[in-house]
């Protein structure tokens, strides 16, 4: 990690820290969105491109980040999930080495690491500072590539940080489009908690899953993703329903225990109006995501179609 001293004169540090500040308020106030997220996407973006930059391909970027990266309207993240083929030791020491040599005026520190049981990983908490102004702190979860099996896409992004941090750019490995699509349907069906009977208490999901269909920069096919959907779904060790609906409705997409969530978040997210009542967003949801799930069984024998986000179906290409 950076060590606990400044990168720039005390000054400089305070000036810096001064202009960032002013940017980020001037900025969510032009775009009517808040400080807070705003402030966490610039500092993301800045680790990404600090950590690609340094070891461009020991890394694939999964999880709500990536749906960050790849769509302009998808949800903010708590967390950054890298995946990675070295070892976890290797994976820290690559990481430490990477924010020592940040090219930005930022300092990181990893304040915290634990393992994770579940998927034998490592979850770090890393704080980001100018000088001892103290920007944010996030989660990073570390996992082995062992545990991810997706395809990647090869994505440029930058961290514009005007005169504050200048433009700094590097090129990112995304877990692929049918990779994210296989973990958030599986995310929402797979049961939890003590005997398995517990639902997933991750209704972002199906909001990532409604930003996804109607984002007509996404290519969706039918039989990779379905393809990805049923592996995943045999990683993770359980059967999928072969509809997507509501428990009540023979699916498995827990909707009476979403509901006091659901229109709160809906109306934090760049969803439509209607998509704010949770019977309408599994409904208009089930149209693109129900023949995946009539699919996934034998993803050889789907048809090849494609996603039309303009006409919310399935079509030959």
């Amino acid at each position: 990690m950076n060590s606990p001293s400044s990168k720039q004169p005390p000054g400089r540090d305070q000036a810096l820290a001064q202009k960032f500040s002013a940017l980020i308020r001037a900025e969510a106030k032009q775009w009517g969105i808040n400080v807070n997220e705003l402030r966490r996407q610039r500092v993301m973006r800045l680790f990404l491109v600090t950590v690609f930059s340094h070891n461009p391909d020991g890394w694939v970027l999964k999880g709500g980040t990536g749906m960050m990266i790849r769509l302009a309207e998808a949800r903010h993240s708590k967390d950054v999930d890298l995946a990675t083929a070295m070892s976890l030791e290797d994976a820290l020491a690559s990481l430490r080495e990477a924010l020592d040599a940040s090219r930005s005026p930022l300092r990181w520190e990893i304040t915290s690491k634990k393992r994770m049981t579940k998927n034998d990983g490592l979850q770090l908490t890393v704080s980001a500072f100018i000088g001892t102004s103290k920007l944010d702190t996030f989660n990073i979860d570390l996992s082995s590539t062992s545990r991810y099996t997706g395809a990647v896409d090869h994505v440029s992004i930058d961290a514009a940080g005007g005169d504050v941090f200048g433009e700094l750019t590097a090129v990112i490995a995304l877990a692929s489009i049918p990779a994210q699509i296989a973990d958030k349907i599986c995310a929402i069906h797979e049961p939890h908690g003590e005997n398995n009977t517990g639902t997933s208490t991750r209704p972002r999901d199906l909001i990532d899953l409604l930003l996804i269909q109607h984002d007509d920069l996404v290519e969706l096919n039918l039989r990779p993703s379905a393809e990805k959907v049923a592996a995943e779904a045999q990683r993770r060790g359980f059967t999928l329903p072969a509809v997507f609906a509501s428990i009540d409705a023979g699916g498995g997409v827990p909707v009476e225990q979403w509901r006091r969530q659901w229109t709160r978040l809906a109306k934090d997210s760049p969803l439509r109006a209607d998509l704010t009542d949770i019977e309408t967003a599994v409904a208009v949801a089930a149209r693109c995501w129900r023949a995946i799930l009539a699919a996934h069984t034998d993803p050889g024998g789907a048809d090849d179609l494609r996603w039309s986000s303009e006409r919310q179906e399935w079509t030959e290409p």
